[in-house]
């Protein structure tokens, strides 16, 4: 079986054989063969183990193969790599096995989001008036998502702001479209008028859905990290996330954005209070970017990995 190298490590395989092993099956047999040539090894469960994951879908199937074979993995594992500090805590809550514990966040190439683009390039391409304001959901169409919660919130927000228009861009994820849209017409909204789905956005289209939108909405169960409100923050967009999401403490912090329970009262009144506080909403935007460029830019977090690569390759 192949085991998936992170891509900075490769740089420094060839002298440490240092494996991080990220999917479950290739982690298995990552680990073993680890452990057979007496190398150490880094496991990073991107938010596998943490509890909403295991107990929403295939609890069982997924209990029954940690006792089985990962609960041996972490317990010789050199060290455990969590994304956030929420992670680890989490896993910790479990009494997993844990000789040491990092904790670096995903890196974020910072240079790509700068790029000058054309005026209004987003709002054109999908018919959105200069004059609505745009609640932006970029993320996949999957239950865990919280597209349960938002559908209705933004109902009950249409009602006392006529102006706003919900983009769901995403790829669609085991048909889950249907029950979203369903959601939807339950609401008596309508599909292209109040709701615009976009399919997934990928490079300048991307970008420029985040810097035309005025505010950022992810009102997940469970995200072990959170890469879509790093993205937003970087372009200026205030955000409006679960505590549920795994930077929320980090958002929360930095006034970047308005953290909530997963909870359709607090998201309609978030996102209101930011739709009709413009100014409010920038200056959470200028806070975001200022907390992207310090903590997640993609040359700081290699710095991160390979001290803690060192470390380990000498301890061993």
């Amino acid at each position: 079986m192949k085991c998936r190298y992170a891509t900075r490590l490769r740089a420094i395989a060839a002298a440490t054989s240092i494996i991080e092993c990220i999917r479950c099956v290739e982690r298995v047999s990552a680990a073993f063969w680890a452990r057979f040539y007496k190398k150490p090894y880094i496991i990073s469960p991107r938010g596998s183990l943490m509890k909403e994951p295991m107990e929403k879908k295939s609890s069982l199937i997924k209990k029954i193969f940690l006792f089985l074979f990962v609960r041996r993995d972490l317990k010789n594992a050199s060290a455990v790599h969590f994304t956030v500090e929420a992670e680890k805590e989490e896993y910790m809550k479990a009494s997993l096995p844990l000789k040491k514990a990092i904790i670096i966040p995903n890196g974020f190439d910072i240079i790509e989001f700068k790029k000058q683009l054309s005026q209004n390039f987003f709002r054109n391409k999908f018919n959105i008036g200069a004059d609505k304001k745009v609640i932006l959901f970029l993320s996949r169409l999957n239950w865990k998502k919280g597209l349960d919660t938002l559908i209705p919130a933004f109902a009950e927000v249409l009602k006392k702001e006529s102006r706003a228009v919900l983009v769901l861009a995403g790829p669609d994820e085991k048909n889950y479209k249907k029950e979203i849209e369903l959601k939807i017409v339950n609401c008596k909204l309508k599909i292209g008028k109040d709701v615009i789905f976009t399919d997934m956005l990928i490079g300048e289209d991307k970008i420029s859905a985040y810097r035309e939108s005025d505010v950022f909405v992810l009102p997940s169960y469970s995200e072990n990290f959170g890469m879509a409100v790093v993205e937003a923050m970087a372009c200026g967009l205030p955000v409006i996330i679960t505590k549920g999401v795994g930077i929320s403490k980090e958002v929360e912090k930095a006034g970047a954005g308005i953290v909530i329970e997963k909870d359709e009262r607090q998201l309609i009144e978030a996102i209101l209070k930011i739709l009709e506080n413009p100014q409010m909403g920038k200056e959470m935007g200028q806070r975001g970017k200022k907390l992207v460029e310090i903590e997640f830019s993609s040359e700081k977090v290699a710095e991160k990995w390979i001290e803690e690569y060192n470390e380990i390759i000498n301890n061993a």
